[in-house]
C-alpha cells in the first residue's frame, strides 16, 4: 500500500540528515531508483515511512508536512560562497550548535556564581583594527601560533597543546567530527568547519574534527578572531581567501598572521629552492597546512595567484582522508571541553549540579561512563 507525501519534504528530510540518496536507500533497504522516485513523485510505500523517519532521525509526523519546515541558525551564518545564500543547516550542525549553547549557558552561570570577572578581550576589536596588532595580541594571550607550535612534533600534539593553551586563557574549545553520540553521524566539512559563540564570561569555539588536522588549526585561529570581534557565527572557510564579507576576510587575515607571521616567513623562505619544496618544509616548520603557507607565500609575493590556485586545488584532493574516532575517553575531553568538564564534575561534588543534568551537559549515557570519564580527568565522584 502506497501513500503520497510531499516530494520537497522527502528531499529535505534526506538532505537535513546529511544522507545521499544512495545512503538513504541502503539505510532503509530500498534501491536508489526507489528513493529517486519518492523524491520526484512523493509516492512511497506506507510501511517504509516509519523506517524513513527513524533513519533520518525525524518525528514521524514531520514526513507528512506539505512543505519542509524552515530552519535558520540562531547565530550569524557566514557560510556563503560567491555571495550566494547558504543552504539550510543540517540537523547535525544544529545538534552540535545547540549542545554547545547549552554548555555555554551553564558555564557562564557557574563562572558568575564563582565571582569570575568578564574577559577583557571579548569584543575588544573591530574589522578596522590592525591585522598585525590583533594577531600579536591573540597569539600572546592564548599562546598559539608559530612561536608556540614548533615544540610539537606531530599535528595531534600541536592541536592538543593549542587547545590546552586556549582553554587556559578562558575560552572553551570543543572539537569533534560527529554529532550526538553516533560516530557514523559524521559532520560535513563542506557544510561548515567551525563556529564561535561569543560571551564576555564563557566564549566558546567549535572546530569540525572531521576536517584534516592542519586545516583544523586554521579554523581554530579563525574562530578565536571572532571572539575578539565579539561576533558569534558559523564559518565554512572553503578557502583561506574569502569573498564572504568583511568580517570573514578580516578573520582569515588575522588567523593567517597568527599562524605564519609575515616577518618570520620573509626571513625563512628560501628563494633558491623550488616553491613546492619550500611549501612542504615550511608547512611542517610552522605546523599549518600547505594551503596556509601557500597563501602567505602569495601575500608576500613569493608565489603568483596562479601557483597558489594550483596548490589549493591539489591540496583539496588529498585533504582530510583520515577521519575519526579514537578511544572514547581520549576524545571526550576535546568534544566536551576539558575545562568545562572539570567544572561540571567539581560542581557535582559540591552538590550544586545534579548527576542527571551533568550527564546531559556532558553527553554521557550512564553513571558508569560518567565515573570513568571523571577518572580520565583525574577526578573522582
Amino acid at each position: 500500500m502506497n501513500t503520497s507525501l510531499s516530494p520537497s519534504t522527502l528531499t529535505w528530510a534526506r538532505a537535513a540528515a546529511s544522507l545521499s540518496a544512495a545512503e538513504l536507500a541502503d539505510a532503509v533497504g530500498a534501491t536508489l531508483e526507489e528513493v529517486e522516485h519518492w523524491e520526484a513523485t512523493g509516492e512511497i510505500e506506507l510501511d517504509l515511512v516509519p523506517k524513513l523517519a527513524e533513519k533520518t532521525r525525524l518525528p514521524f509526523g514531520y514526513l507528512f508536512l506539505p512543505d519542509p519546515p524552515t530552519t535558520k541558525l540562531p547565530i550569524s551564518d557566514f557560510r556563503r560562497i560567491a555571495d550566494k545564500e547558504p543552504p539550510p543547516p543540517s540537523r547535525r550542525l544544529l545538534s552540535v550548535l545547540y549542545r554547545c549553547q547549552r554548555r555555554q549557558r551553564w558555564y557562564r552561570e557557574y563562572l558568575i556564581d564563582n565571582d569570575a570577572k568578564p574577559l577583557p578581550f571579548v569584543g575588544s576589536k573591530t574589522v578596522k583594527s590592525s591585522v598585525m596588532d590583533v594577531a600579536k595580541e591573540i597569539s600572546t594571550t592564548v599562546r598559539i601560533g608559530a612561536k608556540y607550535n614548533r615544540g610539537a612534533d606531530t599535528w595531534e600534539k600541536t592541536m592538543a597543546q593549542s587547545i590546552e593553551n586556549i582553554e587556559s586563557a578562558g575560552i572553551i574549545v570543543s572539537k569533534i567530527g560527529y554529532s550526538d553520540e553516533y560516530t557514523h553521524n559524521t559532520l560535513s566539512v563542506e557544510e561548515f568547519r567551525g563556529f564561535a559563540l561569543s560571551d564576555n564570561y564563557a566564549p566558546l569555539v567549535f572546530v569540525n574534527g572531521a576536517d584534516a588536522l592542519p586545516a583544523q588549526m586554521f579554523t581554530l585561529a579563525h574562530e578565536i578572531v571572532h571572539i575578539w570581534l565579539g561576533e558569534s557565527a558559523v564559518s565554512n572557510l572553503n578557502k583561506t581567501y574569502s569573498g564572504t564579507g568583511e568580517i570573514e576576510r578580516f578573520c582569515n587575515s588575522v588567523a593567517a598572521e597568527i599562524l605564519v607571521p609575515m616577518e618570520e616567513l620573509n626571513r625563512e623562505w628560501n628563494k633558491s629552492k623550488p616553491a613546492g619544496a619550500e611549501i612542504s618544509r615550511l608547512s611542517k616548520e610552522f605546523r599549518v597546512s600547505k594551503i596556509v603557507i601557500a597563501r602567505r607565500g602569495r601575500d608576500s609575493g613569493f608565489l603568483s595567484q596562479r601557483f597558489y590556485d594550483r596548490i589549493y586545488k591539489a591540496q583539496l584532493a588529498v585533504a582530510a582522508k583520515k577521519r575519526g574516532g579514537g578511544n572514547y575517553y581520549d576524545t571526550k575531553p576535546y568534544e566536551a571541553s576539558r575545562r568545562l568538564s572539570v567544572a561540571i564534575i567539581n560542581d557535582i561534588r559540591n552538590g550544586r549540579t545534579m548527576y542527571r543534568e551533568a550527564m546531559t551537559l556532558l553527553g554521557v549515557g550512564s553513571m558508569t561512563i560518567l565515573g570513568r570519564y571523571a577518572e580520565t580527568l583525574k577526578l573522582s565522584l
